[in-house]
């Protein structure tokens, strides 16, 4: 049986890796839209106080999934999923075959109609991605973070006192 997960969040991740412990003998595969191995977004907040590394934030190293036998597949943004042909079909035209498919595709974060979050020294760091964007090479003094919910945080440019 072919088994596509699609969204290697937290959730898509052990997904897979549950069907391929309990599925041995099916073909389990992983897409994320993220180049970045499957990783803790909880801890993001840590990573902007430099508290944390991006390679300390990898949960499922790939010699892991791949000792599962799960196919990981970064960067493969889903476009559309044909029901008929059972496939979904990338961003670059890829058709991925399955026989059951799971969606586990997150959520995204809603920018508050306030002018904080509007200003160009506000971004938001839900993701790997768009932290590594965010904060880049900064003194320690000015990487501080404030998470709503733990998940997804809004980091200011400019330092706050640790706790804020």
């Amino acid at each position: 049986m072919r088994l596509l997960v699609i969204g290697a969040g937290p959730a898509g991740t052990r997904c897979a890796v549950r069907l391929a412990e309990r599925l041995p003998a099916s073909a389990v595969t992983l897409a994320g839209a993220e180049a970045a191995l499957p990783y803790d977004r909880v801890a993001l907040s840590k990573l902007l106080a430099g508290d944390a590394t991006m390679e300390g934030l990898i949960t499922h190293p790939l010699a892991l999934l791949r000792g599962l036998g799960i196919v990981y597949r970064p960067a493969t943004p889903i476009a559309a999923i044909d029901r008929a042909a059972s496939e979904a079909v990338t961003t670059r035209g890829e058709r991925l075959g399955y026989d059951r498919l799971v969606l586990a595709t997150g959520s995204s974060a809603i920018r508050l109609p306030l002018p904080g979050p509007r200003c160009r020294e506000w971004c938001s760091t839900g993701t790997w991605t768009t932290c590594g964007r965010c904060c880049g090479p900064r003194p320690a003094a000015a990487r501080r973070s404030s998470s709503a919910a733990g998940c997804w945080g809004w980091r200011r440019r400019s330092g706050w006192p640790r706790g804020g």
